[in-house]
């Protein structure tokens, strides 16, 4: 046997059969070497963080110790005429996650586990205090009140899993892989419904972390720094000297009360300066309408310097038709029309 797995000849392999059981000896050296087989790879605190080897290792142990404790059933006299053959079950996967978590907690929780298979409750300063454990089938288990929910019992009280230990970052870096590089909230979930590790979070975090993959699949993106603010933006100045103008809608009003309801736009005038703002109701998303409410604007706050908005059309229509507007005042003839006809009213 210790060949076949190549963990080395086990201790108590030579001892001697009396003769009257064919089975008893045999079976003393399949649970010695269960055990060490276990205990070979839950040697002390992991101090690196999880690989895919890990991960290989832990699904291994978990069927070796699965195919251990079936020779084991198999080679009693009693169980000769049910022995199990084939695939391995899942009930036997199951027993044999029970006897690692069992070695784990165990080797993590000693004192623990003596106080609550004596009957007394753990310690104050014990670091499973808070979880109020209870020792189900040898194993310390998350107490709670949900002993009467209508869920598996993994999930009413999960397994207690030890920080920093290697059976623990196995676990996690499974649940990673099997849910596609799950991230670090949907890795804590998943594990929940069956173990309830210490530090779940910053395990979590590790694994992923540590992933390779997903270190690829989330580089680092550059961020182009911004450029300067405009003098506008900077320089304090009066309200509205300078300004931003924008229009959201549409919104639903009536002129009157029992009338239909009629569409209408809102126009935001924002100062660059003070953040100070001014709202005036547009009519529709026409020319005519804006340059309307810009005259209100202008004739309540002011008129300003400058007038910052986007390429709408009704904004090019505007500054077009004031464009217009500007040249016809500037011309000769429309100054010479204005002299005459000051003149004349005189």
């Amino acid at each position: 046997m210790g060949a076949c797995f190549g963990l080395g000849k086990p201790r108590g392999y030579n001892l001697p059969w009396d003769g009257t059981e064919p089975a008893r000896g045999f079976e003393l050296v399949v649970r010695t070497f269960m055990v060490e087989a276990a205990v070979t790879f839950l040697a002390s605190c992991n101090p690196g963080r999880p690989t895919r080897d890990s991960r290989r290792s832990s699904r291994g142990i978990v069927r070796l110790i699965a195919l251990i404790q079936r020779f084991a059933h198999n080679i009693k006299p009693a169980n000769r005429a049910n022995r199990k053959s084939g695939f391995l079950q899942t009930t036997e996967l199951n027993q044999s996650i029970s006897t690692l978590v069992q070695l784990a907690q165990s080797e993590a929780f000693p004192n623990d586990v003596a106080a609550l298979s004596s009957g007394g409750q753990v310690k104050p300063y014990s670091p499973l205090k808070n979880l109020h454990p209870v020792l189900k089938d040898g194993i310390l288990r998350v107490g709670g009140r949900l002993t009467n929910a209508p869920i598996p019992e993994d999930r009413k009280h999960p397994m207690i899993l030890p920080v920093r230990h290697r059976l623990t970052d196995s676990i996690l870096l499974h649940y990673h892989l099997k849910h596609l590089h799950a991230g670090p909230q949907l890795l804590v979930a998943c594990v929940r419904e069956k173990f309830w590790p210490l530090r779940i979070r910053n395990l979590a975090r590790s694994v992923v972390h540590s992933c390779v993959n997903c270190f690829r699949c989330k580089p680092t993106v550059l961020e182009q720094l911004m450029g300067d603010l405009p003098p506008e933006r900077v320089t304090p100045t009066l309200p509205f000297l300078n300004t931003g103008v924008d229009l959201c809608g549409p919104f639903q009003y009536r002129k009157v009360r029992k009338s239909l309801s009629t569409k209408c736009y809102i126009a935001i005038f924002v100062c660059l300066a003070t953040k100070a703002i001014h709202v005036e109701m547009v009519y529709d998303l026409s020319t005519a309408a804006f340059i309307a409410a810009l005259h209100r604007f202008i004739a309540r706050r002011g008129k300003p310097n400058t007038i910052h908005c986007d390429n709408a059309q009704n904004f090019k229509g505007a500054a077009r038709e004031l464009a217009e507007l500007a040249m016809q005042f500037r011309s000769q003839q429309h100054q010479a029309a204005v002299v005459n006809n000051c003149a004349n009213d005189q």
